[in-house]
């Protein structure tokens, strides 16, 4: 019983420290060519993302 509150606690804390120090985290993360590479990749395979990539990129203005 315990070690399962000890387990409980040290879950949470880790949560907690990761939210406050999420974007030093993904700055260091991204730091990297690979990992940001994967990460790209991965995020394009979602269709939802891409296609908002899609639209913003090749935006159209119409001419008034």
């Amino acid at each position: 019983m315990l070690s399962r509150l000890l387990k409980l606690m040290f879950v949470g804390y880790a949560i907690v420290k990761a939210f406050q120090y999420r974007y030093h985290i993904m700055n260091w993360v991204l730091g990297n060519e690979r990992i940001r590479k994967w990460a790209v990749a991965t995020s394009m395979r979602i269709p939802s993302i891409r296609n908002l990539f899609i639209r913003s990129s090749f935006r159209t203005t119409s001419a008034q």
